[in-house]
């Protein structure tokens, strides 16, 4: 009775039936393909996914750029229709006050010369002065 109760409670291997262990590595080798398969299958919509979003980014980016110029257009020819209207008060001010715009700003820009020299000269005194200062300081 020992022996049958020790025999009894032992378990059989899995693999000593020869068709058992065919029939279980079919399983395993089939359940790894569909596994494998399901990865491609998941990795396939990723890309595709991806690639999906891609082309919406690449149309949003090119309607943006599009709006743009267009916007960059707009503002130009406002700037430019600006910059005429300022010309023809600009010329219609000097036809009035009878002065010439141009060589008044050359004149300014001869006085603007005069000033610096004369800030220039202003320093180089005062530098000269303080060596001077120091030489008869020091004697």
């Amino acid at each position: 009775t020992k022996e049958e109760k020790a025999t009894s409670t032992k378990k059989q291997p899995s693999f000593s039936k020869t068709g058992e262990i065919y029939e279980k590595l079919g399983v395993f080798f089939e359940d790894m393909i569909n596994g494998y398969s399901d990865r491609y299958e998941r990795w396939e919509n990723s890309i595709s996914s991806i690639l999906a979003i891609l082309r919406k980014m690449r149309k949003i980016t090119k309607k943006n750029t599009e709006d743009l110029v267009t916007s960059i257009n707009n503002m130009y020819g406002k700037i430019q229709d600006h910059l005429d209207q300022f010309k023809v008060k600009r010329d219609q001010v000097e036809l009035i006050s009878q002065i010439d715009i141009e060589s008044l700003s050359s004149e300014f820009k001869k006085v603007l010369g005069l000033l610096e020299l004369q800030v220039k000269e202003y320093q180089l005194k005062r530098l000269t002065d303080e060596f001077v200062h120091e030489q008869t300081s020091l004697s």
